[in-house]
């Protein structure tokens, strides 16, 4: 097993913590997952926003906030307080800093037109107010770079809350 690699006892994965420079770190395996959501965490967001079972690799440049994860397959997930559901693609990334995340790619909100006509909308930041209101936002730019703002309460995407 490479340097800074570990096998976690009944882990399927290997794990790895790599250090590409002395800012970038790179998590790879069954320790991924933790690492995303301790950063979210870190930086205010709640944990239940990701949804995930388990990613692939986990990347984070905390000097400038730059973060990716890369995961085997989209991952679409109900959120069903919020009436919402998102879609997570193989490979997202962003810009964070506290109570904000920019430059977001690889999320889609899938908002329903009618019963059976869904229009699947990306958004590129969303933010926590502060002082806490208990609401997320969600903005999304049309072609004109126009802006649009879903706010939803903040329990729909706590663990626990039927997320």
């Amino acid at each position: 097993m490479a340097e800074g690699a570990s096998q976690r006892e009944g882990a399927s994965q290997p794990t790895a913590a790599v250090v590409h420079n002395e800012a970038e770190v790179v998590t790879k395996g069954s320790e991924a997952l933790p690492k995303l959501l301790e950063m979210f965490e870190k930086f205010g967001f709640p944990a239940g926003l990701f949804p995930f079972q388990y990613v692939d690799e986990f990347g984070f440049i905390e000097n400038l906030g730059v973060w990716w994860v890369h995961q085997k397959a989209n991952i679409e997930h109900e959120f069903v307080i919020a009436k919402e559901v998102v879609v997570y693609k193989k490979s997202m990334s962003g810009k964070i800093e506290k109570n904000k995340i920019v430059d977001l790619k690889g999320w889609k909100m899938k908002s329903a037109l009618n019963k059976d006509l869904f229009l699947s909308i990306p958004f590129h930041e969303v933010w926590l107010d502060d002082p806490p209101s208990g609401l997320i936002h969600f903005k999304t730019y049309n072609k004109k770079h126009d802006a649009t703002v879903k706010s939803i309460p903040i329990e729909a995407f706590t663990y626990g809350s039927g997320s």
